[in-house]
């Protein structure tokens, strides 16, 4: 499934250019680590193939914590949402420094696509207030029933169809729910999906 909108292809190549840029630098590092300072050690000790294989994984260890694989194999889907799960969570943070916590707000999607074949999409918000520029969930975005598009690369999915009434312009990006007809995000400023971009 593929989306002409622009916003959204855009969001798409930073993110990849976020992901792929603080890995290759790290691969250097650790490239040239390994031949000056590491490689002769390990080498002499533990042999060549246990050499090559510290190579990899601490080549691995940026882009796995980056989730830059989880973004590679990511894939679009459709389907209709089948049950919620809300949490509102207090998250420590800083307390080493004298801080307190930031509010969390997490939602569990559990989702039967098209196939058949049931999925879970997790979406946290943490609270704007002291998480300047994050994504701004509402509890109530989401109503079972709705029949959702996601797009590979995005942050939550697209609601089509709701029953009964017309469905919130949800922005993929940033999960604000914009008033339906709303063409330009109010918290992000991107231009919100149509279903009509969407082509399979």
């Amino acid at each position: 499934m593929k989306t002409t909108n622009p916003d959204i292809c855009a969001y798409r190549r930073r993110k990849f250019r976020n992901f792929i840029i603080p890995s290759v630098l790290w691969l250097i590092l650790v490239t040239i680590f390994e031949l000056t300072v590491f490689y002769d050690y390990t080498l002499e000790k533990l042999g060549i193939v246990t050499a090559i294989g510290i190579w990899i994984l601490l080549s691995l260890i940026v882009p796995i914590r980056l989730g830059l694989f989880r973004f590679l194999f990511d894939y679009s889907w459709e389907g209709t949402v089948i049950r919620i799960n809300d949490l509102n969570r207090v998250e420590l943070a800083g307390l080493a420094r004298g801080g307190g916590g930031r509010y969390v707000y997490e939602l569990d999607l559990f989702i039967r696509k098209s196939n058949g074949r049931k999925v879970r999409q997790t979406l946290i918000s943490k609270d704007t207030r002291k998480m300047w520029g994050k994504n701004t969930i509402g509890s109530q975005l989401y109503h079972v029933g709705d029949r959702v598009v996601y797009l590979r690369g995005t942050y939550v999915p697209f609601i089509v169809h709701r029953d009964g009434e017309a469905p919130p312009a949800v922005c993929v990006l940033c999960g604000k729910d914009n008033p339906s007809e709303t063409e330009i995000c109010l918290s992000c400023h991107a231009e919100i999906l149509k279903p009509e971009e969407l082509t399979s």
